[in-house]
């Protein structure tokens, strides 16, 4: 089902509004929902709950694979040209410090041992868990990307501060994680 959803939005994306069909943009977005699609498929999904490597690697393709991919494919952009033109400027912007600490705290929230295990258990949890990642992932790569038309942009050097804020936690999160079973 998720794969399906994907590949409608896929093909909405490519042809509505009409367009020029290949950009790097289009390019971008089509391979982001590829790899989203392989993330989340049974190839994948099958081993990685027998392993912890394959499970961990999973939540990297969909955070660091698809959703920088998804971003660069403009989706604001693509969703704001839909709008009437009085709906076209964002009311409000994800910015650098704010995507930062979403996408921080919803990995230490989701590595906690409570809901590690839960999410092991309950495959609704787990596919919430995945929901959430592309989310703060796209809204964390759409700011430090800024492919999108969005108020408030950073400049170079906050959106490298976040790139060198998020490496730490990642590496800290591997430490209080639960350990694998």
């Amino acid at each position: 089902m998720i794969v399906g959803v994907g590949l409608a939005a896929a093909v909405a994306y490519v042809w509505w509004p009409p367009r020029p069909r290949w950009s790097a943009a289009t390019a971008s977005w089509l391979v982001g929902c590829a790899v989203l699609a392989l993330a989340l498929s049974p190839i994948v999904d099958e081993p990685a709950h027998g392993s912890f490597a394959v499970h961990m690697g999973q939540h990297l393709l969909v955070i660091f694979v698809a959703a920088p991919l998804l971003a660069l494919g403009q989706p604001l952009r693509r969703w704001l040209a839909a709008t009437p033109v009085r709906h076209r400027t964002p009311r409000t912007g994800a910015y650098v410090a704010a995507s930062t600490a979403g996408l921080v705290g919803v990995l230490y929230l989701t590595h906690l041992p409570p809901f590690y295990d839960a999410a092991l258990t309950d495959a609704r949890l787990h596919a919430l868990e995945h929901g959430a990642y592309l989310v703060v992932g796209l809204a964390f790569w759409m700011t430090v990307a800024q492919v999108d038309p969005m108020p408030g942009r950073a400049g170079h050097g906050h959106r490298i501060a976040a790139l060198l804020v998020l490496m730490p936690c990642m590496g800290c999160l591997l430490y209080t994680s639960p350990s694998p079973r």
